[in-house]
């Protein structure tokens, strides 16, 4: 109740003059202030944020301006909250500020960082007629929040004596300048109307031709860069060509910065004192826009306030097994023929010795009719019809003759089909049978090998492959040579698209093993600094 009766006071004492009040003290002349505030507002989409803050910057605007707003706006969800009283559990986006001159503004910039604000929010500023300059005003407002890469910012104004209500902001690419922050008044409130009702117009869909300065990672076959006449260049890849289209879309030239990717951070790294190197530390350092080249979300890159674009790119990340290992001379010799063959021709020959050995203790008479008459070496005889080979003493027309026939006859069906099958398994280079899972591999001591880089993006996901692995600095592909390695026992862990590049660059044709029961889909994103949501947001619609 106190509260009310002195903001009746203030309300119609003439003479009152607080800094932050004088102005406010004759409401009926912001009338139109009003009025073009609550359109602006109810313009706003709540889909994007489900409240709106009015920020107080001086103490005496809770009860001189944000009654009269909300009453006039009272099916809209109001947040009211002093700008020493931000806590930072929640990013407003929709923020209407009531200023009285730049010192309030410097007051307020003490609090613009990210910790209260989505960057990417609306910023409404309803400034006084105290302010006798409004385009030096609103020029250094907005130089300030194109510095920390807040754009859609608008300023409202009425001048003494005016009849209407002038709305101001910036656009940071023109036709005649880039990075520009020079106020524009872009729209009028006049006659209980806007000229028009796009309040917050998109600022970034035409760079005209300004420059944005990317980091390249090299990285084939998505992002391959050539050195050409001394020069580093864009060369092919599936993201060189999107990034070019983007650019030809939004008509931005692009400064490329290359830098190679076969480290384990490609983004650079971050030293203990906080500075940082690499693509990490240009965009820190405000010297590139963006970056690009094969990379992924990691709980690193978060953590280091990178913003990741909309994925662009989902590949797969595979195991890939060696091709089982050929079979030897020996193994080569027996396996044309199954168990069961091989088990008839032995039982064949072995009774065949045993029963020419046994002859030996029968009488000459049937020794000479079952092997024949002068026959020394009926061993030899037997093992060389066996073989192909010559038969020094062939039996006469007797028993013995037809027996010695009867088994050339065989053994020729038998050598033919020998010979016929070991063609046939030579001709299709038949191989040991791969185990059948990752659970099998790893029984039989296979390791999981994947690069240093590759291993940054799987290390935070949940698998049993962390005890197996054996991490390879260097390119993503160097290690590929290990597949074919004799008896290399491990698993490749890549992407489908490394592995394949591999096979298009080097005379490597193996017919490895993909498993399939461990497939991973990697997202691809590009990478932009941590306050640049203005062009995270063009670059990622694109996207």
């Amino acid at each position: 109740m106190l509260l009310e009766i002195i903001s009746l006071l203030l309300l119609f004492a003439p003479n009152v003059h607080n800094k932050g009040v004088s102005h406010l003290a004759r409401l009926p002349d912001y009338n139109r202030v009003y009025e073009a505030t609550v359109q602006i507002i109810n313009s706003f989409n709540l889909n994007l944020s489900k409240v709106i803050d009015i920020i107080l910057i001086h103490p005496y605007h809770k009860y001189l301006l944000t009654n009269e707003i909300i009453e006039r706006s009272a099916m809209k969800p109001f947040r009211i909250v002093r700008i020493d009283e931000l806590y930072g559990n929640h990013k407003r986006f929709f923020n209407i500020f009531f200023i009285d001159g730049y010192a309030e503004f410097e007051k307020l910039e003490e609090y613009l960082n990210d910790d209260y604000f989505n960057f990417d929010g609306r910023f409404l500023f309803i400034v006084s007629d105290d302010v006798s300059d409004i385009l030096d005003f609103s020029r250094r407002v907005f130089s300030y929040m194109y510095s920390i890469y807040i754009l859609d910012v608008v300023i409202l104004f009425e001048a003494n004596n005016s009849t209407h209500v002038d709305v101001y902001t910036f656009f940071p690419y023109v036709p005649s300048k880039c990075h520009n922050s020079e106020p524009v008044l872009f729209n009028s409130f006049k006659g209980g109307r806007f000229q028009h009702t796009n309040f917050f117009p998109q600022k970034l869909k035409n760079f005209y031709g300004c420059q944005l300065t990317g980091v390249f990672i090299h990285s084939p076959p998505f992002m391959d860069t050539r050195v050409v006449n001394g020069y580093h260049v864009l060369y092919s890849g599936y993201e060189v060509f999107l990034i070019q289209t983007i650019a030809k879309i939004l008509n931005f030239t692009l400064k490329t910065i290359i830098i190679d990717g076969n480290s384990a951070s490609p983004l650079g790294v971050i030293f203990e004192n906080g500075t940082q190197r690499g693509a990490r530390g240009m965009l820190k350092r405000g010297e590139a826009n963006f970056t690009i080249g094969w990379l992924t979300i990691t709980n690193d890159r978060i953590a280091s306030f990178l913003l990741p674009s909309t994925p662009y790119l989902s590949v797969k990340v595979v195991l890939i097994a060696p091709a089982p290992e050929p079979y030897g001379p020996i193994e080569t010799l027996l396996l044309p023929f199954d168990s069961t063959t091989w088990t008839m021709v032995t039982l064949i020959v072995a009774s065949s010795l045993l029963i020419v050995l046994l002859l030996k203790r029968f009488s000459k008479f049937w020794r000479e009719f079952a092997i024949g008459r002068n026959n020394k070496t009926p061993v030899t005889n037997l093992i060389s019809v066996w073989v192909n080979g010559y038969v020094p003493a062939f039996p006469k027309h007797t028993f013995a003759r037809t027996l010695v026939a009867i088994l050339i006859m065989s053994t020729i069906v038998l050598r033919s089909a020998y010979q016929g099958s070991i063609f046939q398994f030579l001709r299709v280079d038949k191989r040991h049978r791969a185990p059948l899972d990752f659970a099998d591999y790893l029984r039989k001591g296979y390791k999981v090998h994947v690069s240093e880089r590759l291993y940054e993006v799987v290390k935070d996901m949940p698998s049993s492959i962390h005890d197996y692995v054996v991490i390879h600095p260097g390119d993503d592909t160097d290690y590929f040579s290990k597949l074919s390695e004799p008896g290399f026992k491990g698993l490749i862990l890549t992407s489908v698209d490394f592995y394949r590049y591999y096979q298009q660059q080097t005379a490597y044709k193996t017919d490895d093993v993909l498993l399939p029961q461990k497939q991973i889909q990697q997202s691809h994103h590009g990478f932009y600094k941590q306050w640049a949501l203005c062009v995270l947001r063009t670059l990622s619609q694109q996207l």
